[in-house]
């Protein structure tokens, strides 16, 4: 027979049915509810996200024009490029918000970002 079609032999067997129905409604709904909720909390996030992207690129374009023509000793040379660099390959091929299953990608993104800045 029909999944939605049951025969009860008493009208209270029906109402138990009924409740059970509505219940596993009620719980699709919250998921989406919850499914929703995430993927607002996660654009936000991201969005903080290409804040701090955009200022980083500021930053690293401003000590570009700051640095040029100056002279280092060399191994202060070397690591201050290999900082530099580190901090270029956060910006030059962003994650796109699908790219973060949840939210702590997003922030540990962030964390990385802000310790390149610092």
């Amino acid at each position: 027979m029909n999944d939605k079609i049951a025969l009860v032999e008493k009208k209270s067997d029906y109402k138990i049915l009924r409740k059970k129905e509505s219940s596993s409604k009620e719980e699709g709904k919250a998921t989406e509810k919850s499914d929703d909720q995430r993927n607002e909390i996660m654009l936000a996030e991201y969005k903080v996200l290409e804040k701090e992207r955009r200022a980083l690129k500021q930053r690293l374009a401003r000590l570009k024009h700051y640095m040029w023509g100056l002279k280092f000793e060399k191994d202060k040379a070397k690591h201050m490029n290999e900082v530099l660099l580190n901090a270029h390959k956060l910006i030059k091929n962003p994650d796109m918000l699908g790219a973060f299953s949840d939210v702590k990608n997003i922030r540990d993104e962030r964390r990385a970002i802000r310790m390149r800045t610092v």
